[in-house]
């Protein structure tokens, strides 16, 4: 895709844009709003070049959008983060794998207006700066969840973990790949509080290599 004008101007009824890895100039992206299209899902994944002014005047003129791809999207600060997940209350999957930028605050912030109650899905893969804080507002707020990301989160413990446990009882699918605070021993929890829960990432069992 080279020009978007005429989705602009002939498409307002445009509800799902995939433009994963596509090199767009910025700024042929933000004329998609404000033209009378409003967005339910978009996927930039890999969209290097999007910032946070993109996404926040994305998020003003799609407060329908219910899935967000934004992994890779490396140039998003907390100013686009803020108002995506505060202002687009039915939200109910984002990706955020990779966005380091991502932090505690605009996740509490978000979970305590009211903002990802709807939330079923969300990949914070990648996102270093994240600690237990932010995941004890995921589990306090965001009671649908059923598919949660923190490969790589390393500063996250066990700690709120169990208390998605104890709150999100649709939890599918947890992955902890790369989470080192996070051991076996929190596996019985899990399934106990867990009653739909189908894969757990990251957590190896070890096992009894004593010879008999």
């Amino acid at each position: 895709i080279v020009e978007l004008g005429p989705l602009r101007s002939q498409c307002i009824n445009l509800a799902h844009l995939n433009l994963a890895n596509c090199l767009i100039p910025e700024e042929r992206l933000s004329g998609l709003f404000g033209s009378g299209i409003s967005l339910k899902t978009i996927n930039l994944k890999g969209c290097k070049q999007v910032s946070s002014k993109f996404v926040s005047r994305m998020a003003k003129y799609s407060p329908l959008l219910n899935k967000a791809i934004l992994d890779e999207c490396v140039n998003i600060t907390e100013d686009g983060l803020r108002p995506l997940l505060a202002n687009c209350p039915y939200l109910q999957r984002v990706a955020f794998t990779g966005v380091t930028n991502v932090t505690d605050s605009a996740i509490i912030s978000a979970v305590q207006s009211q903002g990802l109650r709807h939330l079923k899905e969300i990949n914070l893969s990648g996102c270093k700066q994240l600690t237990d804080a932010a995941i004890f507002s995921i589990a306090a707020n965001c009671a649908l969840l059923n598919d949660l990301s923190l490969s790589g989160c390393s500063q996250i413990s066990p700690a709120p973990i169990r208390e998605i446990a104890n709150n999100c009882h649709t939890l599918r699918t947890l992955n902890v790949l790369g989470c080192k605070r996070i051991q076996p021993d929190i596996l019985p929890y899990l399934t106990q509080h867990c009653k739909v829960l189908e894969r757990v990432v990251g957590i190896t069992i070890p096992t009894d290599s004593t010879p008999r």
